[in-house]
């Protein structure tokens, strides 16, 4: 696919909000744009309450879908914050990002016990299991 940026090269990186880019000055480019802000990361919140991961869940219509509210939580996992400093995971992760269609890498990436690790940990963010 080509840089959605310049559409001269082609794209190497997706930003946050999908976009993708080519290289450095496309991303500082895209970055400056109004369309593009709504993406900043904001900055890090708390840890999740139980009361708060039951009213989300409560508030959510579909067992099988995160809510956006709990996603928030796993900016804030240390235990993920160093998972992610594993390239082999990181590199995982970009193969099942890069999917049109990932449920078939997805069934494969369960079999790697790094990426399990990952799931799980970022299973115990969103669920935590009661002591």
């Amino acid at each position: 696919m080509s840089c959605e940026v310049c559409c001269l090269e082609d794209s190497k990186y997706k930003c946050t909000c999908l976009l993708r880019y080519c290289s450095l000055n496309c991303f500082k480019e895209h970055r400056s744009t109004q369309e593009c802000r709504k993406f900043v990361a904001e900055p890090q919140k708390a840890a999740p309450r139980e009361s708060d991961l039951i009213a989300n869940r409560r508030d959510y219509p579909r067992e099988d879908v995160v809510p956006p509210r709990l996603l928030e939580y796993l900016k804030t996992s240390q235990t993920l914050r160093e998972s992610l400093g594993n390239p082999h995971l990181r590199e995982l992760i970009r193969s099942l990002a890069s999917e049109r269609d990932p449920s078939k890498t997805l069934d494969h990436l369960m079999k790697e016990p790094l990426f399990v690790e990952f799931a799980d940990a970022c299973l115990d963010v969103i669920e935590p299991q009661d002591s």
